[in-house]
């Protein structure tokens, strides 16, 4: 029999070894915008998957891609989840960036609008403006230019805010513009405006994913990256269950999409068609050796060399390290 003395002690040691275990967890801070892509970190931190997993994941969201961009950089955060052609774009900058995984592609909800009274072949020369000039966007705007015999040099690309864009298409300043959500719409609407192509029309060109600075790597424990993918994991499939989509609703109007006009229940299937969210099959396929992921880094190094902008050696598999996701997956 244990005395009452020893058995205080005992849990005195217990309690006192859990707290120091406690105050010594690392806390993740990952980046990033307001975007359904991002919605599975937003799932995660409310049903407390990351808790259950025993990992401490605080979101930073920023208002921009520009501020989200420049955290990375600096290091303010630990990951940081977004369009992987802007983490290329960085590269291509001299950032040193490690990609780690791709999670989801734009799927609609990123629009390219004219006028309804311009020439959409009789762009050559002209102003042409994006929310963002990194190959994320310009390498949708490239195939979409190809498809009406033009090149990426026969245009002159403007990178505005989404709000300063709309403004100046409505004014007729700008006849042709990338742009998306509200803003998009605002276009359309309001600056009699056309949409002529979307990016469900360029599967996979538009893909968002997971990326570390590469001086961070050797700072991050893999088993806790791999609790932090095994928290998104089980927010897509919270996600993907009709049961939840009233409380998913409620997650995007209090935290991936506030500020816009609220979604309901039954809007959520055309919200999710605007963005594909990988499923586990998916994300295997793309992230794997020789993936999807791979291939689409190989064509933006074409697209960039041929416009001009491949300003260092690319080389996709040196820039993207998948073994944290594929042992997840695995």
């Amino acid at each position: 029999m244990i005395r009452q003395p020893v058995l205080s002690f005992l849990l005195m040691l217990t309690l006192g070894i859990t707290f120091a275990q406690t105050q010594t967890l690392r806390t993740y801070k990952i980046g990033l915008v307001r975007n359904i892509g991002g919605s599975p970190l937003h799932v995660a931190e409310h049903q407390g998957f990351w808790t259950d997993l025993g990992v401490k994941v605080k979101l930073v969201v920023f208002n921009t891609n520009q501020e989200l961009n420049t955290a990375l950089e600096n290091q303010k955060i630990d990951l940081a989840l977004g369009m992987i052609g802007s983490w290329v774009g960085m590269y291509l900058d001299g950032v040193p960036l490690t990609l780690i995984c791709e999670t989801y592609w734009s799927h609609g909800s990123d629009k390219i609008i004219v006028k309804k009274d311009a020439d959409e072949f009789g762009l050559k020369g002209a102003q042409i403006g994006v929310y963002l000039d990194k190959p994320s966007v310009t390498f949708f705007l490239y195939q979409y230019l190809a498809r009406k015999g033009l090149s990426f040099a026969d245009v002159r690309i403007v990178e505005l805010s989404p709000e300063i864009m709309s403004r100046r298409f409505i004014a007729g300043q700008l006849k042709l513009i990338v742009s998306y959500g509200s803003y998009a719409l605002d276009a359309e609407r309001l600056g009699r405006g056309r949409v002529v192509a979307t990016s469900r029309g360029f599967p996979g060109c538009m893909p968002g994913g997971f990326v570390v600075h590469r001086e961070r790597l050797g700072i991050l424990s893999k088993s806790d990256l791999a609790a932090v993918f095994k928290g998104w994991l089980r927010a897509v499939d919270w996600i993907r269950q009709a049961d939840n989509h009233r409380a998913y609703a409620g997650v995007l109007n209090m935290e991936t999409l506030l500020g816009e006009q609220p979604y309901v229940e039954t809007g959520i299937k055309r919200v999710l068609a605007s963005i594909s969210i990988h499923d586990r099959k998916t994300l295997l396929q793309r992230n794997s050796d020789a993936g999807g992921l791979i291939r689409y880094l190989e064509q933006l190094k074409v697209f960039l060399g041929q416009s001009g902008q491949l300003t260092r050696n690319l080389d996709p598999n040196v820039l993207f390290d998948n073994t944290v996701i594929v042992d997840v997956l695995r």
